[in-house]
């Protein structure tokens, strides 16, 4: 609780890739002693072995690059 009154919440600016808020969120729990590079590496490379790997038949609409 601050000694000099209210702070206000920071805005989750949206990610610079997907353009997509939850992504950023999804990062930020990833992410592990400040190392934020790391944790959009491990995000995309998973992102991108879901979208390869789907079941055939399927539309492939897991994430769509804005």
């Amino acid at each position: 609780m601050p000694r000099k009154g209210y702070v206000s919440k920071r805005e989750i600016l949206p990610d610079p890739i997907y353009g997509d808020k939850v992504v950023t969120k999804l990062i930020n729990q990833v992410m592990k002693d400040g190392k934020r590079g790391v944790a959009q590496k491990i995000c995309y490379e998973s992102f991108d072995l879901i979208q390869g790997k789907g079941r055939e038949g399927s539309d492939g609409r897991f994430l769509s690059r804005h």
